[in-house]
């Protein structure tokens, strides 16, 4: 039974990975609408229920999720009310979650995923997506390399949402913060105001 259980989920997993195909560029408003649902679910799918599971992120980049993910972001609409600023922020959650974990952080080094991050922080006035943009981001700064990368397309912390303006410098700079900062605010994304380690 548990091993019935494990393909069942690996089958869904690979359907949703499947699912981040970038929309076409000259498709029918029907089916572009019916491949939108369809990736909006898959993401809803990936977020909420198998990368929750033990080994489940692992699972994901193993199965060329990240690819898939990145070549999402990179093909993203504009944010906003609807369907695709949906996706691209459900992409970012995903991307950020992914990227706690050492082996996700460098291969999306790797894949080139740096960039456009940056390009959607710098590039996106909404606040949402660019907390999002910029968890990811700190995440992936926790490698050297991908510091470096950060720095040298144009990502710092001048490119943070103004929300995150009053979170202290590190902690080897400042003393501790005090309790009214937001506890939310992912750490790693300090790693951007630092200049890159060569």
């Amino acid at each position: 039974m548990a091993e019935r259980e494990r393909e069942r989920e690996a089958g869904s997993l690979r359907h949703c990975v499947a699912q981040l195909r970038p929309p076409a560029p000259a498709q029918p408003q029907a089916q572009a609408q019916a491949q939108a649902g369809r990736r909006l679910r898959a993401l809803l799918a990936l977020r909420c229920k198998h990368l929750k599971e033990p080994g489940g992120a692992e699972r994901f980049r193993r199965g060329g999720g990240l690819r898939a993910l990145l070549g999402l972001l990179q093909g993203a609409g504009g944010p906003g009310p609807g369907a695709a600023g949906r996706e691209l922020e459900l992409g970012l959650s995903i991307l950020g979650n992914c990227c706690t974990q050492e082996g996700a952080r460098r291969e999306v080094g790797k894949l080139g995923g740096i960039p456009p991050l940056v390009a959607i922080l710098k590039g996106f006035n909404v606040t949402s997506v660019q907390n999002r943009a910029a968890r990811a981001l700190g995440n992936l700064a926790l490698e050297g390399e991908n510091s470096v990368t950060i720095h040298e397309s144009g990502g710092s912390v001048s490119h943070l949402p103004p929300d995150w303006s009053s979170f202290p410098p590190p902690p080897s700079i400042s003393p501790p913060p005090p309790p009214d900062i937001n506890p939310l605010s992912p750490p790693p994304i300090l790693t951007l105001s630092l200049p890159p380690r060569y």
